[in-house]
């Protein structure tokens, strides 16, 4: 059998091959060293080959996986900044993607690590509030019902939260000065035996009275707090205490 000579050098090519071992291996090099050389071009046509044959492209990355996610490791380790500024136009050119893959790695790894997730969630919140806050806004403007329904569940579930909030938001629009808690308001009410300041009925619901009205520069501190029953507080309407109970002329 006639041995065959490489095409490039008198030396005999490998089996089923043109060239022989050395040959091959400087064409590698000297391809590799092209590439480097000419790395924008080289970009270039592997994106517009890309874009031309995406369902290969896809095929190919999908049997080559681990390869793929390797080299993809490797670059973004090298390239820090380029990663983040390709990580930023890829989610704005896919937000449904985006949502759906962070929900799925949000979901992982809440069920490896709870705690942990939780305190990340909450680190970010802290550290990011403007993004919080935006983020907040356009998932309640997206989801109007669900938060409608999401609020009208806390309000019947936390009545006595929603007073205080109610109370304290109030105080805010008037800028009047002073706030309360609802470990506040529980301990004012026992103390004053759970029953009105004014008729001293216990059997109905108490409302929160400011004793010198908000309109009239009172505070919001619990000090200026007293329970009354709706009806009391009604007709006391913006008379201070003393007022109402006709200790003053």
């Amino acid at each position: 059998m006639t041995e065959r000579k490489c095409a490039r050098c008198p030396l005999p090519a490998r089996p089923e091959r043109t060239r022989c071992a050395d040959c091959a291996a400087r064409a590698v090099a000297y391809s590799l060293a092209w590439a480097r050389h000419n790395s924008e071009k080289v970009a270039a046509t592997q994106a517009a080959w890309r874009a031309a044959n995406p369902d290969y492209a896809l095929s190919w990355a999908r049997r080559n996986s681990e390869y793929v996610n390797a080299v993809s490791r490797e670059w973004r380790a090298a390239n820090p900044e380029k990663a983040v500024m390709a990580a930023r136009r890829w989610a704005a050119a896919n937000p449904e993607k985006t949502r759906l893959y962070g929900r799925r790695s949000s979901a992982l790894r809440r069920e490896r690590d709870p705690a942990g997730e939780t305190a990340r969630g909450r680190a970010w919140r802290l550290a990011n509030p403007d993004r919080q806050r935006a983020n907040a806004r356009a998932w309640a403007a997206t989801f109007r019902e669900k938060v409608r329904a999401s609020k009208r569940r806390w309000q019947l579930a936390h009545p006595e939260l929603l007073a205080v909030y109610v109370e304290n938001r109030r105080a805010r629009l008037l800028a009047a000065p002073g706030k309360f808690t609802l470990t506040e308001w529980k301990a004012k009410v026992a103390l004053l035996g759970g029953c009105c300041v004014y008729c001293g009925r216990d059997d109905v619901p108490m409302t929160m009275d400011h004793k010198v009205p908000l309109y009239r520069n009172g505070t919001n501190d619990i000090t200026n707090i007293v329970p009354a029953c709706g009806r009391c507080n009604s007709s006391k309407g913006t008379r201070t205490a003393r007022e109402f109970l006709g200790l003053t002329a």
